[in-house]
Formats: structure tokens, sequence, C-alpha cells
């Protein structure tokens, strides 16, 4: 008989793997066996988020959020999931509080970033970003929001040094839409950092999960540079 670690393992592995539908099945398997089984409630949001349905995620998240009500991790899922569902002050407050449980977790504090840059409190976002990206020096999406952030607020000298900040740490930068400001702030950084500064229409929170496997071929990366680099405004 299958012990339940050895469930979680399997649908973990499914997940992991992309294989949502059947990491979906074998997550709920555990549930029907343990209705108060409230990690398998969790994950069974996770995927449902992955799978990008966030109200079905997020119903499942306030469920769990009941029973544990400072879990960090359910929380910081709950607050990613209302940013697509367009509910920023939720997301703010889950964000807030998850990031007071959990200080030293960056991706909480990007999240929180993005919650309040969306919301409107932009130096909020600004002090959020620059402790997050103090945690994780060479994160090159959380250095984009920074500069976005920046570039609402009107310093824009202070946007393009993290602008190139970010570019003499990597050969690629794929950011998320930025404002008409910031992409005028591109005619202001030097012509080698411009061209490598690669702009896509947007980016999900997320990158899809073989990214990094094919940029890591020669073939795969050159593909992928030659779809930015068709996308880049100036």
């Amino acid at each position: 008989m299958t012990s339940q670690k050895e469930l979680f393992e399997s649908a973990a592995g499914f997940a992991q793997a992309g294989r949502l539908d059947e990491a979906l099945k074998a997550y709920k398997s555990i549930l029907r066996k343990e209705p108060g089984n409230n990690q398998a409630r969790y994950r069974i949001a996770v995927v449902e988020l992955m799978r990008g349905r966030f109200s079905e995620g997020a119903k499942l998240l306030r469920v769990c959020l009941r029973k544990q009500p400072d879990n960090s991790d359910i929380l910081f899922s709950l607050g990613r999931a209302c940013l697509p569902l367009g509910r920023h002050e939720e997301a703010v407050d889950h964000l807030a509080k998850a990031a007071e449980i959990t200080p030293d977790r960056a991706d909480i504090l990007s999240a929180l970033g993005d919650a309040y840059f969306l919301s409107g409190a932009t130096e909020n976002a600004l002090q959020v970003y620059q402790a997050a990206s103090a945690l994780v020096p060479d994160d090159p999406r959380i250095k984009a929001n920074m500069a976005n952030a920046f570039s609402r607020a009107g310093a824009h000298a202070q946007a393009i040094a993290t602008i190139e900040t970010a570019l003499a740490r990597h050969e690629l930068v794929a950011v998320a839409e930025i404002s008409p400001n910031g992409f005028g702030l591109l005619g202001s950084v030097s012509p080698p950092a411009l061209e490598l500064w690669l702009t896509l229409d947007s980016l999900v929170p997320v990158l899809p999960s073989d990214f990094e496997g094919a940029v890591a071929t020669p073939g795969g990366r050159k593909a992928f540079e030659e779809l930015l680099r068709q996308r880049l405004v100036v």
C-alpha cells in the first residue's frame, strides 16, 4: 500500500515535470482520504495557480489560511493569486503579513513590492524592492521592477543606474511591461547596454518551467535572444 509520503512525492514529481493534471489528481486523492489534510489542500491550490486558475486557487487558499493563519507560504501564495485578479490591496495585506513572519524571503518581498506598485503605493514598492534586492543582488527581475518604480517616482537617474547594474551582471534581462517613462529611460542607457535591454510585451510571475533548459543549449539560447530582440522597443 502506498504511503502518504510516497503519494506526496509522486504528486510533487508530477507538478515539477509540468504534468499538472496528474499532480492535481494525486493531491486530490490524498485529500479525499484525509479531508483535514491542509498540506494537500494547499498543494491543490498551488497547482490550480500553476494552471492559471487564480480564482479557484485563491478560494482554496482562503480555506487553508483559516486553518493556518500564520503560515507564510499560504499567505504568499494567496497574495500572489490576488494580483492577477486585480485585488491589489488584499494582496498587500497578505504579503505584508507573510513578510513580517519571514522577513528574509526575497520572493515574498518582491511580490509585496509588486502589490504596492500595482496599488499605486510607489514609495512603499521602492522600499520593499530595495530590501529584496539586498537579499538577492543578482536577481534581474527585482532590478527591473525597481527601475520601473524609480521611473514612476521621477527618479530617472536612479532608474537608469538600476538598469545598468542589472545589465552589467546579466546577458539577458527580460522585464514586464514598463511605463512610458521607463521606455524613455532606455535612450539614456549606453548603446551596448541598450542592445541587451530586451523587453517582453509581458512576463508572467514565473517563467515557463523549461526556460532554463531551453536557454542552456546554444540553439535554444539563440532562438530566445532573437525572439526578445524582435520585441525590443526604443
